[in-house]
């Protein structure tokens, strides 16, 4: 017989929570200091700043999100003069996505203001603890990729 665990004690919720709560208190951060980027803008924005030109497609894989959830993004990055579409040469079918001016200005800033947001949320938490819970998510994400 399976032993039932409260909602608030299973992993699920505990790292779906946490996930949740820093991705909020990152938002409330950059909101606070004057920038209307949300996080998964955000995570756009650092695929973008590794490699700038990709693909929507690419930014899907990459972000782990579905290509409806990613055209939303980059739509609404199109609307904020983050991000701009450009055909590709090599197949006009594909669009491939390119950093603004504005949207390269923003990365120190927007990077230092998450920083500081993890910098708060592992506060009491040893260096060993953080390594340790990194690495204990990395084995469930490998347990469970497919």
């Amino acid at each position: 017989m399976s032993k039932t665990i409260k909602s608030d004690q299973s992993l699920e919720f505990i790292l779906n929570s946490t996930s949740r709560i820093l991705n909020n208190a990152i938002s409330r951060m950059f909101i606070k200091n004057g920038f209307e980027v949300t996080v998964e803008q955000w995570t756009i924005l650092n695929i973008l700043w590794e490699k700038d030109g990709r693909c929507q497609y690419e930014l899907a894989e990459i972000s782990e999100k579905d290509r409806p959830g990613i055209t939303r993004i980059v739509d609404n990055m199109e609307k904020n003069n983050l991000v701009v579409r450009v055909p590709s040469e090599s197949d006009r079918r594909h669009k491939l996505i390119f950093l603004t001016h504005k949207a390269k200005e923003l990365k120190e800033k927007l990077n230092e203001i998450a920083n500081l947001t993890v910098v708060k949320a592992t506060n009491n938490i040893t260096a060993e603890q953080l390594c340790d819970f990194k690495e204990i998510n990395r084995k469930i994400q490998t347990n469970l990729a497919d």
